[in-house]
């Protein structure tokens, strides 16, 4: 699979990676915008019935304010008040009868202070009888009115009409309010009440107020029930063959929210086979109980619809985008893959030796860039090719020049072969030397002894005795030249030998007026060497720095490890006039100086020593700027493993 992609054409590439892109891109868009549109419209639902259970919620309320008001008005009627005094006239049961037709009650009942029922609406039922004065009689008592929706035992409900039947306790509007006297004094109870548990009347009311603008072809799209517990007392569904499904039980879920916690609830609640978009809030009784709950909801299936309609809508749309977005892509493709295949075309024509080619760069782009690659890459070439061919027509005088660097080696290698001569003739001759002049030296010294201070063949002989003295100091450096046998190596620390050193030339430094400054790293670790001569080492270089500076300065001496960290570095840098360009080549010649008295050898045992121990010595100086020597000597192997593992 992957050399059958290798093989594809790049535009072919181009167009499955960006149609690839596209569709999962469209899917994932799709999927979440269904997503979106579902939650959207569920929530528009939502807010909706809950919009629309405030709506039935003022309904509800209404009828009870219709109750109370037909109540009071009955309890503020001179007819009963003036009847209440004679409880067995009969009219008073019938005033209450044709109050109750009026304002839609049920029963409408009227008891004295002390809980005695004296008449009630329906003139079969029984009075003279004492209800419980509970606590929401007591309340009315004080003067309150109620209204309130209260839960009716069977056998309390028969006792207020013979013609209520109920084989449990039911759901009933209930409105009361005190009856008083024309002194204003509470002297009994006129209450009547509207059973909702099998009366539809009110929910019809509420769903014709409510829902006046939802229905569809598929039949009425919203419902509305009363609930008594889990029970529906009322509803406006129907079954299969029109019926009300009264006495059928609701959704749990819905129940436990709305019912048992005393809260609204809004959510999908199942009714039956389908689904809806349902709001509940409960029915409280006059203290906050819950006595029932009122309920409305939507079908779900007319949203799921709508939503399935506008994700086909959007899908629709989303083909026909990618469809449009191919059609794009191939014409653009087409465009940018055409640079591509020129600059392939060019390649090839350059393989075959035409480097006079140029693409044409008509963009900034990477295929411009690479059209600008490609062409600067033919300028190299060509220039390649000629410097080719001009090193092929110059390649004699190259092999003149090679030539004439073997010669210098040689010459390089005479003159080292030359100075090692030296060194064994000056061998030589300091040992067949030094005898004569030590005794020459003693012998003056004796006539010195015995020659009068003021004896005019005194200043001679002194005058041999320092000459002769300066022929043994130039037959020692001859000796130490000469001398090449291998150091003695000891562990020796560098800065307690430079230390020891500067001590010593101190008072020397200090008659010439010249300061010593030292900065030493005091981390190098000892080295195996021969201290003596390491020392002459330095001893010559502070020596030569302090005789360089006759008027005085500053000689700075450093130690430190390399810019690699593989060797030690003892850097020796003076203020003084520094070292001619012209003879700095030469400053490590034997027997070259620029003293009045000097032998030129100083320099030259101090390299012989640095080199006999496997280091260098190297100077650089400008005329006017001082002079700085540097010797470097490699650290132990031991030393370089630690080096290298320090973190």
């Amino acid at each position: 699979m992957v050399f059958r992609w290798s093989d594809l054409p790049f535009r072919r590439k181009i167009l499955i990676l960006i149609l690839a892109n596209i569709i999962l891109g469209g899917l994932f868009v799709l999927l979440v915008g269904t997503r979106l549109e579902h939650r959207t419209i569920i929530s528009l639902a939502e807010t909706r019935v809950r919009h629309d259970l405030v709506s039935a919620r003022t309904v509800y309320a209404s009828i009870l304010e219709n109750m109370m008001t037909a109540v009071a008005s009955a309890a503020d009627r001179d007819a009963i008040r003036l009847r209440i005094g004679n409880p067995s006239d009969p009219a008073l049961g019938a005033i209450l009868g044709r109050v109750a037709q009026i304002g839609r009650l049920d029963f409408l009942t009227f008891l004295n202070a002390e809980g005695r029922v004296l008449a009630r609406s329906d003139s079969n039922a029984s009075v003279g009888d004492f209800l419980d004065l509970d606590p929401f009689f007591q309340k009315i008592l004080a003067g309150e009115r109620i209204e309130a929706t209260r839960r009716i035992s069977a056998s309390a409900l028969r006792k207020e009409s013979t013609w209520l039947e109920a084989s449990g306790p039911s759901l009933v509007l209930f409105a009361a309010v005190p009856v008083r006297d024309n002194a204003g004094q509470v002297i009994g109870i006129l209450y009547g009440g509207r059973r909702i548990s099998g009366d539809n009347e009110i929910v019809d009311k509420i769903k014709a107020t409510v829902f006046d603008d939802v229905a569809s072809s598929a039949g009425d799209e919203g419902a509305v029930s009363v609930y008594m517990d889990d029970i529906r007392a009322a509803t406006t569904l129907v079954d299969a063959e029109g019926a009300r499904v009264t006495g059928t039980r609701g959704d749990p879920d819905l129940l436990r929210d709305a019912l048992r916690l005393g809260r609204p609830w809004t959510g999908r609640a199942r009714v039956f086979d389908e689904w809806y978009i349902a709001a509940a809030e409960p029915l409280a009784d006059h203290d906050g109980t819950p006595a029932g709950m009122l309920i409305l909801g939507l079908r779900e299936q007319p949203f799921i619809a709508l939503r399935n309609a506008l994700s086909v809508k959007f899908a629709l749309l989303g083909l026909l985008g990618a469809f449009v977005l191919l059609f794009l892509l191939i014409r653009l493709t087409g465009r940018l893959v055409r640079p591509l295949g020129d600059v392939v075309a060019a390649a090839s024509r350059v393989a075959q030796g035409d480097l006079n080619l140029q693409v044409e760069v008509s963009s900034r782009d990477e295929i411009g860039e690479l059209g600008s690659a490609f062409n600067r890459m033919t300028a190299e070439l060509r220039k390649a090719k000629a410097n080719l061919l001009q090193w092929t027509w110059t390649l004699e005088g190259r092999v003149v020049e090679r030539n004439q660097a073997l010669r210098n080696i040689q010459d390089s290698m005479a003159r080292s072969e030359k100075m090692a001569s030296l060194g064994q003739l000056s061998a030589g001759i300091a040992h067949e030397i030094n005898n004569p002049l030590t005794a020459i030296l003693l012998n003056v010294h004796l006539l010195l002894e015995r020659a009068a201070p003021d004896d005019p063949q005194a200043a001679a002989l002194r005058l041999i005795a320092e000459e002769t003295e300066r022929c043994a100091e130039i037959v020692k450096g001859l000796l130490d030249y000469s001398r090449r046998t291998p150091p003695e190596r000891t562990s020796v620390d560098l800065n307690s030998l430079i230390e020891r050193t500067v001590g010593l030339l101190s008072g020397q430094a200090w008659a010439r007026n010249v300061r010593i400054v030292r900065d030493l790293d005091r981390s190098l670790p000892p080295m195996p060497m021969e201290g003596t001569k390491v020392q002459q080492v330095f001893w010559n270089l502070i020596l030569n720095a302090c005789e360089a500076m006759p008027a005085g300065g500053e000689l700075a001496v450093s130690t430190r490890r390399s810019a690699d960290g593989r060797e030690a570095e003892i850097v020796f840098a003076d203020s003084g006039p520094g070292i001619p360009g012209e003879i700095i080549g030469r400053i490590f010649d034997p027997f070259f100086t620029t003293k009045p008295s000097g032998t030129g050898l100083g320099l030259a045992v101090a390299a012989g020593i640095v080199e006999q121990h496997g280091g260098t010595i190297s100077v650089r100086s400008e005329a006017g700027r001082g002079a700085v020597f540097t010797v470097q000597w490699p650290l132990s192997e031991t030393e370089n493993g630690n080096k290298g593992s320090r973190p």
